[in-house]
């Protein structure tokens, strides 16, 4: 699939997920979108057949219509997916909210980390306000993995683990400069933890505008892998988020509903400061 197909595919599966295309609307024909989005005929013609496989578009006299039951669009690698909703989240002038539970936040810091230095350098939008909350493990020592298959008691892949997670509060360092130099004049940010090891990472990302009406909601969520065959031969079992694949779901969808109810609740009763 080329960039441009997956391009529209996701950006077609955003607005019906986030209610800017509701079910049964009847959208132009694909020679028109072709048109408006400037490619040829080819291009639109796969990414709708995606999304007509993914079960967001139905095909009624040939024109594409949003389908009347969906729940999320095709699963992505979690940097990817990730990006894609942090630009569009980031793209809005007004507050930005995010709920976030994992392992060491790597793919969120090394996504944050690109967007931070965009603020800094092309001063184009910037949101008026930022909430972050970040749900991480208590520490290493408690987490059941990582370890090596054949050596469980090689402390060689628990210090990669340990090392990741100490980046974590380097982040809300990076999001503080932004609210000193005025760049982001409302800022928000805390890292709890909670004992246990998670075996999926959680986004809830919510953006509104200036006057705090709700633009968009989105909950990205997926599993972990969990095992690999590391570059020198070895077997480990870890968590492996880079290689991920993140399900996108609107914020009013009833899975999202109940996967932010369930962090709010450990958030709230579980964790330590």
């Amino acid at each position: 699939m080329t960039d441009r197909v997956q391009t529209i595919r996701t950006s077609y599966a955003n607005m019906i997920q986030n209610g800017d295309l509701d079910p049964g609307d009847v959208l132009p024909s694909l020679g028109e979108l072709a048109q408006d989005h400037g490619v040829a005929m080819p291009t639109m013609e796969l990414a709708f057949l995606h999304l007509k496989e993914d079960g967001l578009i139905v095909f009624e006299d040939g024109r594409p219509v949003v389908a009347e039951t969906h729940t999320q669009i095709p699963s992505l690698p979690a940097p990817i997916s990730l990006a894609f909703n942090l630009l569009e989240m980031f793209d809005c002038e007004g507050h930005i909210k995010m709920r976030v539970q994992c392992l060491t936040a790597e793919t969120l810091i090394s996504m944050l980390e690109l967007i931070i230095r965009g603020i800094r350098a092309s001063g184009g939008k910037r949101p008026k306000s930022l909430d972050l909350q970040l749900l991480l493990p208590a520490s290493d020592d408690k987490l059941d993995i990582p370890y090596y298959v054949d050596d469980r008691d090689d402390e060689e892949a628990r210090e990669r683990l340990r090392m990741l997670i100490k980046r974590a509060p380097k982040l809300l360092d990076d999001l503080a400069i932004l609210k000193e130099d005025g760049l982001v004049p409302e800022l928000k940010t805390e890292i709890r933890t909670v004992s246990g090891t998670p075996g999926s990472k959680f986004y809830y990302l919510e953006w509104s505008d200036e006057e705090q009406r709700m633009i968009g909601s989105k909950v990205l969520y997926g599993k972990y892998q969990r095992e690999a065959v590391l570059r020198d031969g070895r077997k480990v079992v870890d968590t492996f988020g880079w290689k991920a694949r993140l399900f996108s779901y609107s914020g009013r969808d009833p899975f999202a509903k109940e996967e932010l109810a369930s962090y709010l609740s450990i958030w709230e009763n579980e964790t330590t400061r």
